[in-house]
């Protein structure tokens, strides 16, 4: 009887204990997740958007497109939840109609047995005047897409594009969508490539297969590029980008304000409508041109990659889309062809250059380089003056990202300037070093600096200034900066939380507001517009000064720029300092052995650049100058090989090291065994 008694008590407590076990995670579950698991239901005139809570200091905010209406909104949560919102309980449809928006207000959560699982302050904030771009993957998922170093990952899905009045301007499949950009890839915010399976009109744009989703992560105005882009079109520029902002979505999260744009591809139903030289390559192909063997040229400073192809197509005059691009940039299969070390040139089409085309093409860069003639047989020269005067007036250090088309001769057989792409990091904003408004870039740097030196060419570039873009430039800074501003100030405000807690270059420069960003961009375009008048206009002889600071840092150098006119003195200099490094002067790139100090009368441009003594005992200096070398002359296998047998050899030294030392034991072993018995 007493065990009996034992075994009911035992029954009784394990049961209790279940129980109390069972409550006890009711009341401690996840907060996190009755939160995360939220979402608020958006309907549009054909579809429905789900958008998910984004939490950041301390608030949970609701980011909603411009189509919506709150009094249309619904309301899903974790099964065997309440949600309280301002105190009252979500009771359904219509519940949100009064809600305000830009206002924090309380946010409960109750699980089913009425303990709070969440509480904390909740804000629905709305944009405004914006298209809606919402993107759902059918497999995979984004993070999918941001692990991609390589940007291969591609993902497939459907995607609705509603205006701000909730129409829909688009709705159905996508081919896929993947990672794009070079630096920009590695933002915090990143851009993306949307691929239809045929081409599609978006937003009135010219009908593309492939968009591009411009984060503008390094610019957080997010005006620039449409500044830019629009000053093109304005200025009639053929093939110019059209662009709109959207509010991305992907999978119910809200991403932040984009820019979407055809991108920059040449072809039938492309952006830059020329002869598709790849098709002509493909029809007299016998079988898939990535299958034929990369050939490699070295000639001199030139140097060549293409594709060896057994047969060529009859006519290799056109069409070829042609960027300027940096030399780390390049894979083994890509076709570009290299002057020198500053113009250097990606084939973007035909994708798969043969040979033959590749001599054409590199040829006619070559007489464009050289700047002889006249040059106005070979290029169009309103063109060329139309991508020059933009890049140098917003300030672009960049050099890469021009674009040139060269259709076939048949049709035209001059080479045009663009379009004009990659605009972010300008008017005041750069990674590198920001080019002050009394400064020139272009007139010295690359191919635009080769043509500028001609004399047919220049003549076209101050009669364009003059007539052309100076009252598009006070158009700009009068009117369409403040209209761009407004009509995205609410995205702007948007995006700024979503990324709030981003961890961003130390040099993006964020301000507080739309206004203030709006501000910086006029007063750098009214000082570049002050400097043109004297420079172009009204013909100041000015040189510049370009100051390379390179020390363990070869590859991303500190750099400077000044401008003063010919004749006078050098300003004052700065003094860059290194903790590895004593600084010892600026000397200049032409005259190595001569130091340049402030005064020295400047008759021509010149660049001039840092000379630096490594520290006596600095060891890490050593290394990082051993690296520097092998990256600035050989190349990164040597780099990598080198390190293998330095490796090796230290391996060997550390074995033959470990055997010494044991030899070395053994002996003393020895002799101590030795002794003890002669001692016995």
């Amino acid at each position: 009887m007493k065990k009996t008694i034992n075994k009911r008590t035992v029954v009784i407590v394990l049961g209790f204990v279940v129980m109390a076990a069972a409550l006890i995670f009711c009341l401690t579950a996840d907060r996190g997740d009755a939160v995360s698991d939220l979402r608020f239901t958006v309907p549009s005139e054909k579809t429905t958007e789900s958008i998910s809570v984004f939490g950041a200091d301390g608030t949970d905010y609701v980011f909603l497109p411009s189509y919506a209406d709150t009094a249309r909104m619904s309301l899903s949560c974790p099964a065997g939840c309440e949600v309280y919102i301002g105190g009252k309980k979500y009771t359904g449809e219509g519940f949100f109609k009064d809600i305000a928006l830009d206002a924090g207000l309380p946010l409960r959560i109750t699980n089913s047995v009425g303990a709070d699982v969440y509480s904390g302050t909740i804000m629905f904030k709305q944009s405004k005047n914006i298209p809606a771009l919402s993107i759902r993957l059918v497999e995979g998922s984004l993070e999918d897409i941001n692990a991609s170093k390589t940007k291969t990952v591609r993902e497939t899905g459907v995607c609705s594009l509603i205006t701000a009045d909730g129409t829909a301007d688009y709705i159905g499949e996508f081919k896929n969508i993947s990672g794009r950009g070079n630096s920009t890839w590695l933002a915090y915010k990143r851009p993306y490539n949307l691929r239809f399976k045929n081409s599609t009109s978006l937003l009135q744009m010219k009908s593309a297969e492939k968009y591009c989703l411009l984060a503008n992560a390094y610019d957080t105005s997010s005006l620039r590029n449409k500044i830019a882009y629009d000053a093109a079109k304005e200025l009639d520029m053929e093939y110019s980008v059209d662009c709109n902002y959207v509010d991305l979505y992907v999978d119910s999260e809200y991403l932040g304000l984009y820019m979407i744009t055809p991108a920059v591809d040449a072809g039938d139903g492309r952006l830059v409508g020329i002869t598709d030289l790849e098709e002509k390559n493909r029809q007299k192909a016998a079988f898939d041109l990535s299958r034929y063997d990369v050939f490699t040229e070295r000639s001199g400073d030139t140097l060549k990659q293409g594709y060896s192809f057994a047969e060529e197509p009859d006519d290799v005059t056109g069409g070829y889309l042609v960027e300027t691009d940096l030399s780390d940039r390049f894979t083994n299969t890509d076709g570009y062809f290299q002057l020198d070390s500053d113009r250097l040139f990606h084939i973007k089409s035909p994708r798969h250059i043969s040979r033959a085309e590749l001599d054409y093409i590199s040829d006619i860069f070559a007489k464009i380089s050289a700047a002889d003639g006249d040059l106005s047989e070979i290029i169009d020269l309103e063109s060329w003056a139309k991508l020059f005067l933009i890049k140098e007036f917003i300030g672009d250090t960049e050099g890469s990202s021009l674009y040139f088309y060269k259709d076939a001769d048949s049709i035209d057989p001059k080479v045009y300037a663009g379009p004009l792409w990659d605009c972010d990091l300008t008017m005041g904003l750069a990674w590198k070093a920001q080019i002050p408004p009394d400064f020139a870039y272009f007139t010295y740097y690359g191919i635009l600096g080769d043509v500028y030196q001609n004399p047919e060419f220049h003549s076209q570039l101050v009669s364009l200034y003059t007539d052309e873009f100076l009252p598009l430039l006070k158009e700009i800074t009068d009117e369409k900066i403040d209209s761009y501003a407004d009509v995205i100030r609410s995205s702007y405000d948007m995006d700024k939380i979503r990324w709030s807690t981003a961890d961003k270059p130390f040099w993006v420069v964020q301000h507080s507001t739309i206004d203030e960003d709006a501000a910086a961009i006029k007063e750098y375009l009214t000082g570049r517009r002050e400097f043109f008048n004297s420079y172009l206009r009204d013909g100041k002889d000015y040189v510049f000064i370009h100051l390379v600071s390179a020390h363990a840092n070869e590859k991303y150098p500190l750099q400077y720029y000044y401008s003063v006119l010919r004749g006078e003195g050098i300003p004052e200099l700065p003094v860059p300092e290194d903790e590895n490094y004593i600084f010892e002067g600026w000397y200049s790139e032409d005259d190595p052995e001569t130091m340049v100090t402030q005064g020295t009368a400047v008759t021509e441009n010149i660049t001039l650049k840092a000379k630096w003594r490594l520290k006596d005992g600095s060891i890490i200096g050593k290394v990082q100058e051993v690296i520097r070398d092998y990256l600035e002359y050989g190349s990164q296998s040597e780099l990598i090989g080198t390190v293998i047998v330095i490796g090796l050899i230290m391996i060997s030294a550390l074995i033959f090291l470990v055997i010494f030392i044991k030899d070395i034991r053994a002996g003393m072993r020895s002799r101590r065994s030795r002794k003890n018995n002669e001692i016995r």
